[in-house]
């Protein structure tokens, strides 16, 4: 429900986006947070905390490639439950006005989860994103990305948000939430952008 409320907020500031000036958007970035998660095992719901790092860098015009990690435990158990994720992907991004960017990528998609004797997998596929980014007033964006996993023929869709404070013009604060079916999480970190 929290997340379903966050979602809300996310597009209802759509209605207060500027299209008088043109955003200053990143495609050479790279993002670090800290993320506290939630995985569904079973029915029952496990706390995870950890990190990620998320990079984009522009290629030629309107194309970027990327890279994404992350790497979540849990320390409540002796096993030491882990999830990992990895993606490597290329991307494309059409400005819709001068405050709005559309943007879409296909990328290589990796997946470790160990949980005891109950979970142990590696799996590895494909993932395509799509999304807006949006400038909000004059010091904020944010950005709202869907993402379709293909892992041996079965999906998943996971929902995307950030939200980015220009506090400066390399340094850049942001809060970041995720939803699947079995998997939601809350980071928050710095954007750096070069």
């Amino acid at each position: 429900m929290k997340f379903t409320s966050l979602f809300l907020a996310v597009l209802g500031s759509t209605a207060l986006v500027q299209q008088a000036t043109a955003a200053d958007f990143s495609y050479d970035n790279l993002s670090v947070n800290y993320i506290d998660a939630d995985y569904t095992v079973f029915n029952d719901d496990y706390a995870f905390t950890g990190y990620g790092l998320n990079s984009r860098f522009a290629v030629a015009e309107n194309t970027y490639v990327y890279g994404k990690l992350a790497q979540l435990t849990n320390d409540d158990y002796a096993f030491e439950p882990k999830i990992q994720t990895a993606q490597l992907g290329a991307g494309l991004y059409v400005p819709f006005s001068g405050a709005i960017d559309f943007n879409a990528s296909i990328g290589y998609f990796k997946q470790n989860i160990e949980f005891g004797a109950l979970i142990d997998t590696d799996d590895t596929g494909f993932v395509m994103t799509a999304g807006l980014i949006a400038q909000v007033g004059q010091t904020a964006e944010i950005q709202v990305e869907a993402e379709n996993f293909l892992v041996d023929g079965e999906s998943d869709t996971m929902m995307s948000f950030a939200a980015r404070f220009h506090a400066s013009k390399h340094l850049v604060p942001e809060l970041t939430a995720q939803k699947s079916n079995d998997f939601q999480s809350f980071g928050a970190g710095l954007q750096f952008r070069f």
